[in-house]
This record gives structure tokens, C-alpha cells and sequence, in this order.
């Protein structure tokens, strides 16, 4: 992505999903629940850890809350004891073997070709050892592993401080998955070695999703250059069509300011979401297919013409979308739907998934209001241009 003239000059790093800002919005019990695991290291007293378990769907923010908390436990304990946080990605990396491979990287100098695993974990426990240092190892995405082992990676971690009747727990294991239940997949003892707290992540709602879109929108665009409508359609189609995923909307935000920066706008307003939001899932072709009378589409018509000619409109009333269909019926010389049978048609098209209710309105999240039109007129009489 290249800088524009809507683009602050880092804004790649900054809408890029790695990317971790310095505050989580609606993530501060969280991360102060990870760091409260850690108070026994804080104190001196390692044994006294707990291995926690954090879970929730894709983008609700579990790996970047371990990571600012794992900024917060370092810079406490750095005048203390020598800490290792060691973040890996264990779909990533796919078998138990790797991740002990990393592991042993990061604090051993032996190559790590040639050993097994259980020779690799001894490795890395020992020269902890005999460093007097600590490991935090998170386990990032790792159900699939669980799913494959059941759960002998975990195990066979936290055992190497029972098989040397030693005082310390020098790895500190903490599991990140998407499902809390997968752990129930694990064998019973390995499943008993993650005795710390259940931390939930749940998908944002759209209030919560408006937080994270104009955090994003401060970072890294210029000042006005995102329109609040602009970001409330992000926000809500990052919390309804993206199930509360948050990296969804940052997506969904670069994309929109690619495209008004490609139309030459002085601002990303609702339609260029429309037109990013395209790009992800065209299902409004398909969808249109369903309506099989004229009526359904003379109505959908009424509302694209309606965004079509509003291109910062984010919902629209239902008075506004009556006296714009009321006028293409007439300009047509269709029969005019009564009140009660406008609701019910609105209400097809919301069950079809084409319009989707916003507060009192309705919104068109899924693809550009002109674009719509355009396919609508055909299936119509051409009268309404």
C-alpha cells in the first residue's frame, strides 16, 4: 500500500495485523487478568504459576493482549530475574517437534538437528537451569496441535520440573486457542496441568468495533480524511458480517481508503466501504436471484438509488425508503404497495440477507450502492435514470 494523500506514512504498519497499539480498547480485564498470573514470578515465587488459557474467535484480540501483557510482566521483572518471552504460532509450525525446536533456539547454542523433542526440552530446561532464568512460552493457535497430540507437548513441558524434583518452573507455559473445549481433547494429564484461569475473548459488538475503527482511523489516516458514517459502516459490517472479528475491519478500512484514494476522493465516505466491502464477499448477485417478483426488485431498486445519490449515508430511515420506492412505482406505472406490505417486502430483503436493520434504519453493507443499481436496472422496466 502506497502513501496517498488520505495515508499517514506509516499506515501500513499500522492497519497491518501484527501491528499491537499502545492501548486495546474494551481488552483492559483481560490483559490485567494475564498479568495477574504472572504475581508469583513478580514475587520471586515461580512455583506458584498457574498456566492460563485464552480463548475466543479469530481477531477478538487474544494474541495482542498476551503480548502487551507480556510487555508489562518483562518490564517488571527485568530488575529481578532474566526473562524469555517466546511467542509461537503453533498452526503455524504445525508439530510438537518444531515448537521444541524453537524453543531450545532461543536459549541453547547446540544445533537443534540431530536431537529428538524430549532431548530438545531437557536442553532448553537445563541451560535455563543453569542460568537461573525464566521462559514464558505462549502457545499461540494451538488447537490443531492439541487435536494431534492430545495435548503431549503440554505434558511433556510441564513434567521436565517434576522428573528433576526441581523448585522452580522455569517454562511458563500459556495456551492461546480459539475454543476452550478443544482442550478436552487433551489426555486427562495433560489436561490437569492448565490449572490458571479460563480468559475469554468474545467477538466486539459494533459499539466495541467503533472503538478499534477510529483508533485505526487516528493512526493512520489523515485528520478528517475517514467520515464518522464511513466508520460506522466498517465498524458495523466488521461486527455483523465479520462475527465481531476485529482484524475483518481493519481490513475492511485499508481497503475503503484504497479505494477512494483510486476515485481521487477528498475522503473515504460510505460508498468506498461498499466498494471494499464488495471485494470480500460479492454475495449480492447471488442473493438478488431469490427475489422472483417484481416488487422485491423494484424495492431493493429504491433503496440503491437512495445510496446511490447519498454516498455518505451509512442507514436509511424507512420514511426515506418509502417515499424513494413510492417514486420509482409511480414513475413506473406499477402498483404502489401499501404501507403494511412495503414492511413485509423490506422484511424479505432483510431475511435474504441483502439490506440488514441498523437502529431504526436500514443499512446496505454488502456491496456498492451504484454497483446494485446498475444490476437492478436491467431486471426492471429502464424507466427510473
Amino acid at each position: 500500500m502506497s502513501r496517498g494523500k488520505l495515508f499517514l506514512r506509516d499506515a501500513q504498519r499500522k492497519l497491518d495485523v501484527s501491528y499491537v497499539p499502545t492501548t486495546l480498547p474494551h481488552r483492559e480485564n483481560q490483559i490485567d487478568t494475564i498479568v495477574a498470573c504472572f504475581e508469583p514470578l513478580l514475587e520471586s515465587l515461580p512455583m506458584g504459576f498457574h498456566p492460563p488459557l485464552l480463548y475466543g474467535p479469530t481477531g477478538t484480540g487474544k494474541t495482542s493482549c498476551m503480548k502487551k501483557a507480556g510487555e508489562k510482566i518483562e518490564s517488571e521483572v527485568r530488575e529481578k530475574l532474566s526473562l524469555h518471552y517466546v511467542h509461537l504460532n503453533c498452526a503455524v509450525l504445525g508439530r510438537s517437534y518444531l515448537v521444541a525446536q524453537k524453543m531450545a533456539e532461543r536459549v541453547t547454542s547446540i544445533p537443534a538437528r540431530g536431537y529428538g523433542e524430549a532431548e530438545l526440552l531437557t536442553k532448553t530446561y537445563e541451560e535455563l537451569e543453569a542460568r537461573d532464568e525464566y521462559m514464558v512460552l505462549v502457545l499461540d493457535d494451538v488447537d490443531e496441535l492439541i487435536r494431534r497430540d492430545s495435548g503431549h507437548l503440554l505434558f511433556a513441558i510441564t513434567r521436565l520440573e517434576e522428573a528433576a524434583e526441581l523448585e522452580a518452573n522455569r517454562i511458563l507455559p500459556v495456551l492461546i486457542m480459539k475454543k476452550a473445549k478443544t482442550l478436552m481433547i487433551a489426555q486427562p494429564a495433560a489436561r490437569s496441568k492448565v490449572t490458571g484461569p479460563k480468559i475469554e475473548f468474545p467477538p466486539y459488538d459494533y459499539g466495541e468495533m467503533r472503538s478499534i475503527v477510529r483508533q485505526r482511523v487516528r493512526l493512520a489516516f489523515r485528520r478528517d480524511a475517514v467520515s464518522a458514517p464511513a466508520a460506522n459502516q466498517i465498524s458495523f459490517n466488521g461486527a455483523r458480517l465479520g462475527s465481531g472479528d476485529a482484524r475483518y475491519s481493519i481490513g475492511l478500512l485499508q481497503m475503503s481508503g484504497v479505494a477512494a484514494e483510486r476515485g481521487n476522493s477528498k475522503k473515504v465516505r460510505v460508498e468506498h466501504v461498499r466498494m471494499a466491502q464488495q471485494t470480500y464477499d460479492d454475495r449480492i448477485p447471488r442473493q438478488i436471484g431469490d427475489l422472483t417478483d417484481a416488487d422485491g426488485f423494484l424495492v431493493l431498486l429504491a433503496v440503491a438509488k437512495f445510496f446511490k445519490h447519498h454516498r455518505d449515508s451509512f442507514a436509511a430511515s424507512r420514511t426515506i425508503i418509502t417515499a424513494s420506492y413510492r417514486k420509482l412505482a409511480t414513475a413506473s406505472q406499477s402498483p404502489v404497495l401499501s404501507g403494511s406490505q412495503l414492511r413485509k417486502k423490506l422484511a424479505e430483503l432483510e431475511e435474504n440477507g441483502l439490506l440488514y436493520r441498523s437502529g431504526r434504519g436500514l443499512a446496505l453493507p454488502y456491496m456498492s450502492a451504484e454497483s446494485l443499481y446498475e444490476r437492478l436496472l436491467p431486471l426492471t422496466s429502464g424507466q427510473f435514470q
